[in-house]
């Protein structure tokens, strides 16, 4: 890892943040917390991170059921 190799140690810690960040939101909505998995997902918004697109479909559900859950 040196400079020309192409590798950049923050993009890569960053990347693992927003993997893990996404994983928790899942391990969330696995326990049918939808609230906590919906502020997993913004904190990556947060950050400037578009969602994987299969978590647009995700956020949706998740907000239907956060709604009928509260």
């Amino acid at each position: 890892m040196g400079a020309g190799d192409g590798s950049n140690p923050f993009e890569s810690q960053h990347a693992e943040i927003i993997r893990t960040t996404l994983r928790w939101a899942d391990e969330a909505a696995a326990r049918r917390d939808y609230a906590e998995a919906l502020r997993w997902v913004e904190t990556v918004r947060g950050l400037g991170e578009a969602l994987p697109g299969h978590y647009e479909a995700k956020l949706q559900l998740w907000r239907r059921l956060a709604s009928a859950a509260g």
